[in-house]
């Protein structure tokens, strides 16, 4: 009987309930040098009613590990997020004294709503 008990490498805790339904479960190794920042994105994402999943971060020799947890990435990728179970992300933040335009924000949202797959995927 195994009573639920999964391995730290397979848990996800969940880090964050949104009232709009999104959340974010968050594994445990997730890279500590960019979790303050991804989760505030994830937070973003979640408010917005997305099902967030901050993946673990895995060196490229745990190839059984990296198979089991992360089938759908290739290669040595390390994404940051699966957003609804489908979509895989890397959350990319600005230095904090620098300036980033917001045509260019708006650019790469748009890139997401204007390719129907994307949209399709995420909603």
């Amino acid at each position: 009987m195994d009573h639920g008990v999964r391995s730290i490498e397979e848990a996800y805790l969940r880090a964050y309930v949104s009232l709009s339904g999104g959340c974010i479960d968050l594994h445990p190794l997730h890279g500590k040098g960019e979790l303050v920042e991804n989760m505030e994105a994830c937070k973003i994402l979640a408010d917005h009613g997305y099902q967030i999943e901050m993946l673990p971060s895995l060196p490229a020799n745990e190839t059984a590990l990296r198979r089991k947890l992360l089938p759908d990435v290739f290669l040595n990728k390390n994404p940051d997020v699966r957003i609804n179970g489908l979509l895989l992300g890397d959350i990319k933040t600005p230095e904090k004294n620098s300036l980033v335009r917001k045509s260019v924000i708006s650019r790469q949202i748009s890139q997401v709503y204007s390719n129907p797959w994307l949209w399709h995927a995420i909603n």
